[in-house]
C-alpha cells in the first residue's frame, strides 16, 4: 500500500487533531491518503453546524460524519477522525448527535481535572486509567449519538471521550495537546500509531524525494526562477530545484547591498560547482535609491519585496520566457504572513508583499517544512553544513537591523558590527549554542 506523507492544511481553531500539528510532532507516513480534515464551523438558526471552508462547505457536520459522506474521501477503510468538542456557547460546538438537538447539558469544567480513562479505547490503551487533564468547557454531551461509546469521564463530565472504534472516530472534550493534560501526547500517538496505522518510517530523504518528482511533475520542461539570496531557505530550495529540472533553473542572485559581508562572494562560490543557470545582478543602488528617506519598517520591507520582484522581471526578459518562480517559503512563512483569520506578524516573507501583478506561477517546495526540516534537508541533497546551519536572516536583509532611514553608511556600520559579534560568538564557542544573534543600528542621536 502506498504511503503518504502527513501533512495537512493547518488545523482551524484545534477543532481537528491530524493536520500540521501531529505531523511536526511525528514526521510519519500512514496508510491512509487523509488522516483527518479541519473545518470552520457556523451554527444555524435551528442549531445545526455547517462546514464553512473546503470541499465540503455548506455540508451539515452531522451530514458529514455519516458513513457515505465520510468514506468518499478513501476508497478502502474510512480514515479516522479525532475531534475536540468545542463550547456551544462559543457557537462552535461538535453537532455529534444526529437530531437538532444539542443533547448536550450545561454542567462546566476548567482548568486540571481528574479525569477517569478506559483502556479498551485505543488512544487510552497501555496509558494510566486515572490522570489530569485540561478541561474548558461550560456544557457537556449527555446523550451519544448511535455507535458511539463513552471512553472517559470526569466527577461532572460523564463523556470526556467518546468512540466508535468501527467507524474510527473519537473525541475528546479535553485539551491533549497542553502539557496541563498528563499522557497527552501520549493518546496522539496512540491515535497515529494504534488507529491510523502510521509506521514511523518517514524520513527526510523520502521528502526529499517526493518534493523532486512534484517539482518535476509541475515544471514538467518550462523554465523556473529563483531568488537565490544564500540564506538556508532559498539555498536548499535551490538544491531541490536543481536535482529536479536541472539546467531549466536560473538562480538570479540579487545582490541589493543589504546582505552581511563578503555573503555575496560566499553565495557564487557555494554554488558553482551546481546544474543550474546562476546570475548575479549587482543592484545596490537600485534599491538604495526606492529607500531613501523611507523610516517605517513595514514600508521598507513591502519596497524591498516589491523590487525584488521588479528585478527577477527584468532578468526574465533577458533569458527569454519564465513560467515559474519558486521561492523558499517555510511553513513559518505561511503563519506570520497571516491565513485566513490569522494575523499578520509581519509581511517581509516570501508569501507577504508581493505586487498583485506577479507575471510568474509560484512554486514553493519547502512551505511545508519548519526551519529544523528545511536544514536536515539541506544536508540530505549535499549542501554544506556551514551554509544549512547559517544564522536565520530576514528577506529585507540589513534593512530592517537598520532602523530609521536607510544610507549607506549606516548599512556598512551595522554590517561591520554583525561581522565582528558573528566572530566573537564563533571564538567563544557559542555559534552552536545560541540560536539567533545580530547588530542593529538605533535611529537616535546622543551627546556625550
Amino acid at each position: 500500500m502506498k504511503l503518504y506523507p502527513l501533512k495537512l492544511k493547518p488545523a482551524v481553531k484545534e477543532i481537528i487533531w491530524g493536520g500540521d500539528k501531529l505531523k511536526t510532532d511525528y514526521n510519519k507516513s500512514a496508510p491512509f491518503e487523509k488522516l483527518a480534515e479541519s473545518w470552520e464551523l457556523t451554527v444555524r438558526p435551528d442549531g445545526m453546524n455547517v462546514i464553512e471552508n473546503g470541499e465540503c462547505a455548506g455540508t451539515t457536520l452531522g451530514d458529514y460524519l455519516t458513513p457515505g459522506l465520510i468514506g468518499r474521501n478513501y476508497s478502502g477503510d474510512r480514515f479516522p477522525l479525532f475531534i475536540k468538542f468545542i463550547d456551544a456557547l462559543d457557537r462552535l460546538s461538535i453537532q455529534v448527535h444526529p437530531s437538532d438537538d444539542y443533547a448536550m447539558k450545561n454542567e462546566g469544567e476548567y482548568g486540571k481535572t481528574e479525569t477517569f480513562y478506559r483502556n479498551d479505547c485505543l488512544l487510552f490503551a497501555e496509558l494510566p486509567e486515572k490522570g489530569i487533564s485540561w478541561m474548558s468547557h461550560t456544557d457537556y454531551i449527555a446523550e451519544l449519538p448511535e455507535g458511539f461509546t463513552a471512553a472517559a469521564h470526569t466527577t461532572h463530565c460523564p463523556t470526556a471521550a467518546m468512540q466508535n472504534s468501527k467507524r474510527k472516530i473519537y473525541g475528546v472534550q479535553f485539551h491533549p495537546e497542553v502539557l496541563h493534560s498528563e499522557n497527552g501526547i501520549a493518546m496522539l500517538h496512540n491515535f497515529l500509531y494504534r488507529v491510523c496505522g502510521c509506521t514511523g518510517d518517514w524520513t527526510m530523504k523520502q521528502y526529499a524525494q517526493t518534493a523532486i518528482a512534484q517539482i518535476r511533475e509541475t515544471v514538467g520542461d518550462k523554465k523556473i526562477l529563483l531568488g537565490l539570496s544564500g540564506g538556508v531557505d532559498s539555498s536548499v530550495a535551490a538544491a531541490l530545484l536543481s536535482k529536479a529540472v536541472g539546467s531549466q533553473l536560473t538562480c538570479i542572485f540579487v545582490d541589493h547591498g543589504l546582505m552581511r559581508k563578503n555573503e555575496g562572494d560566499e553565495v557564487v562560490a557555494a554554488f558553482k560547482d551546481w546544474d543550474i543557470n546562476f546570475v548575479r545582478v549587482n543592484a545596490e543602488q537600485r534599491f538604495l535609491d526606492k529607500l531613501a528617506g523611507v523610516s517605517e519598517p513595514e514600508a521598507k520591507r513591502k519596497i524591498i519585496g516589491e523590487e525584488f520582484i521588479r528585478v527577477f522581471e527584468a532578468e526574465a526578459k533577458k533569458i527569454g520566457t519564465v513560467d515559474y518562480l519558486a521561492q523558499g517559503t517555510i511553513y513559518p512563512d505561511v503563519i506570520e504572513s497571516g491565513t485566513g483569520d490569522a494575523a499578520v506578524i509581519k509581511s517581509h516573507h516570501n508569501v507577504g508583499g508581493l505586487p498583485e501583478d506577479l507575471q510568474f506561477k509560484l512554486v514553493e517546495p519547502l512551505y511545508q517544512l519548519f526551519k529544523d526540516e528545511v536544514r536536515a534537508c539541506g544536508i540530505e541533497l549535499g549542501l554544506p553544513h556551514s551554509m544549512v546551519y547559517r544564522q536565520p536572516f530576514p528577506g529585507p536583509g540589513l534593512g530592517v537591523r537598520c532602523l530609521g532611514a536607510i544610507t549607506k553608511e549606516r548599512l556598512e556600520a551595522v554590517r561591520e558590527a554583525d561581522a565582528i559579534l558573528r566572530e566573537e560568538f564563533a571564538n567563544a564557542g557559542l555559534d552552536k549554542k545560541v540560536w539567533q544573534y545580530f547588530t542593529v543600528v538605533p535611529d537616535f542621536k546622543s551627546v556625550v
